[in-house]
């Protein structure tokens, strides 16, 4: 399909009020898509290779166009940007408001048959992500934020909201995720960035699953050099500025989005530091 807004995007951001109503339905729609990914798992999928050599399923496929539909479905013409329905030409959207989703990160994880896999919704206004959700279909959990003091955990549909708070870094040192995407990476970023930080251990976590672990104070620092896209991280970054946290540039500049190709370069995102 080609990406097509039923008309030039708004730049009035949704109200706060407004995004409390929004929330439920996007928690629903994480939860349902995370339901429809698990049903592949259990019964097989196609698969093939996308020409930038990345995997992509038939699930990927059934759960961008369930997330797509369900999106438009909420109303205010908002366009929905989707990583297996992307814009057909660099088109981004500046201070506009719009969706962007990426129904299965971490393809890879899903075909192997690991489960650190994620859904990610997002709604952005003014080049920051406001709204934040990322399901995770393995467990039935869902991850959410929605502006300062507003995040909180999921276990299940209608489960109590647990909240999520970004911690201080421990006496023994910060729990680090480090990661090197395929293209433009370069380890000398992250070994610089770290510098004069006491760490206390380097772990892996597979897709955005490592923006929660910030968010609910069971990790410190997530860093990552090199370009990712901004359907992977824009939920990350709302949830863990909900909790209190931090996500900028490796410099430390605003990490900005609606860019016209879409594309990010290194981030890292981080709790509370003393």
């Amino acid at each position: 399909m080609t990406f097509i807004p039923q008309s030039a995007p708004s730049c009035n951001p949704p109200s706060q009020e407004e995004l409390l109503r929004l929330l439920p339905e996007v928690c629903r729609i994480a939860h349902e898509t995370g339901r429809l990914l698990m049903d592949y798992r259990r019964k097989g999928f196609e698969k093939h290779m996308k020409p930038d050599g990345s995997p992509v399923t038939e699930a990927d496929i059934a759960a961008g166009e369930f997330v797509t539909r369900e999106l438009r479905a909420l109303g205010g013409n908002i366009p929905v940007v989707c990583e297996e329905d992307p814009p057909s030409a660099p088109l981004g959207f500046g201070d506009a408001v719009f969706w962007v989703a990426d129904p299965l990160d971490a393809t890879k994880n899903f075909i192997t048959g690991n489960n650190e896999f994620s859904v990610n919704i997002a709604l952005v206004a003014g080049r920051k992500p406001i709204l934040g959700i990322i399901g995770e279909p393995a467990t039935g959990a869902v991850h959410a934020g929605c502006g300062a003091g507003c995040a909180f955990r999921l276990a299940a549909p209608g489960a109590a909201h647990e909240p999520l708070r970004v911690r201080e870094i421990p006496p023994e040192g910060a729990t680090v995720y480090a990661t090197l995407s395929r293209q433009g990476s370069n380890p000398h970023e992250i070994r610089d960035t770290l510098a004069g930080i006491k760490v206390a251990g380097r772990f892996h976590l597979g897709s955005a699953l490592k923006f929660c672990a910030v968010a609910g104070g069971r990790a410190d620092i997530y860093i990552r050099s090199g370009e990712t896209c901004e359907w992977d991280t824009a939920a990350g970054q709302a949830i863990v500025e909900a909790a209190g946290g931090l996500v900028t540039t490796l410099s430390g500049a605003p990490f900005l989005y609606g860019k016209p190709d879409f594309l990010n370069h290194s981030f890292i995102a981080r709790g509370l530091s003393k």
